[in-house]
């Protein structure tokens, strides 16, 4: 009988790896926003839960053998050689999307919005004037099979965009940006800035044309800042930096407020 995955991870596991600190990719070190501090963690043990995804691993499997298995050797070539990647594909494909947009519904936010909106469905439903003893039955075959074993949290984190949020963000349009300045991974992904490294960073949708804008006008430094301060700023919980950050390096970066004085939309 094959052992249930009963850790099931809401930022990939290959993903945190490309910012491990030893050599053998199985640690990182992260900043707890809430303490204020440092330490290091297992990445097998980084950024999971219990059956975050439902119990059934229906949804586990599909992101492990479908999502996340083919898309991280794509992210290995982004990071192996951006320019050389950007020269041989022209847009991303849909496969590598899937991936990217899957990213922004598995955070814990997303997860506990989901489930708050779940509880007040629930509760209209028993309040209603038409909940008999059939309905009864059919709310509480619904409550033990979809709620209580996150499998509705499961299926939304598959949810895909749709109409004009699919057509600006996940158009297929990209570019990988190569930096001297470590990146900050998040617990919590923005809809078009990725890093994807701690020296590359992706940009997917029409952000491109932004950032190539902006470009013309401040430094790949700026650049990098801002999107290290949105990343401390919206995590849910905490961040995975570098051996070297400091406290004065978060510190500073937090007091940042580049999406309320600069206009340069991330989500």
């Amino acid at each position: 009988m094959a052992q249930k995955k009963r850790r099931q991870h809401f930022v990939p596991q290959h993903l945190q790896r490309n910012f491990a600190i030893d050599e053998k990719g199985r640690r990182v070190r992260i900043y707890i926003l809430k303490n204020k501090k440092f330490t290091e963690t297992s990445i097998k043990d980084n950024l999971q839960a219990p059956y975050f995804y439902g119990k059934s691993e229906k949804v586990e499997a599909i992101f492990s053998d479908e999502i996340e298995g083919p898309v991280s050797l794509t992210i290995d070539k982004m990071i192996k050689n951006p320019k050389n990647f950007m020269r041989k594909n022209k847009t991303l494909d849909e496969e590598t999307l899937r991936y990217f947009y899957t990213l922004r519904n598995r955070s814990v936010a997303t997860a506990k919005t989901l489930d708050d909106i779940t509880n007040q469905i629930m509760k209209q439903w028993e309040d209603s004037p038409n909940f008999d003893n059939s309905q009864k039955k059919l709310r509480r075959e619904f409550q033990e099979k979809m709620v209580d074993t996150n499998e509705l949290r499961g299926k939304g984190a598959l949810v895909e965009p749709i109409d004009e949020s699919r057509d600006k963000i996940y158009n297929g349009k990209y570019m990988l940006i190569s930096s001297e300045k470590r990146l900050y991974l998040s617990d919590r992904a923005s809809t078009s800035f990725f890093p994807i490294s701690p020296y590359v960073l992706l940009v997917i949708g029409d952000m491109v044309d932004i950032v190539k804008h902006v470009f013309t006008l401040r430094s790949k430094e700026y650049i990098i800042d801002f999107i290290n301060s949105w990343t401390i700023n919206n995590a849910t919980n905490l961040i995975i930096v570098g051996r070297d950050t400091t406290s004065k390096d978060i510190e500073k970066l937090e007091k940042i407020n580049y999406h309320k004085s600069r206009g340069f939309p991330l989500t």
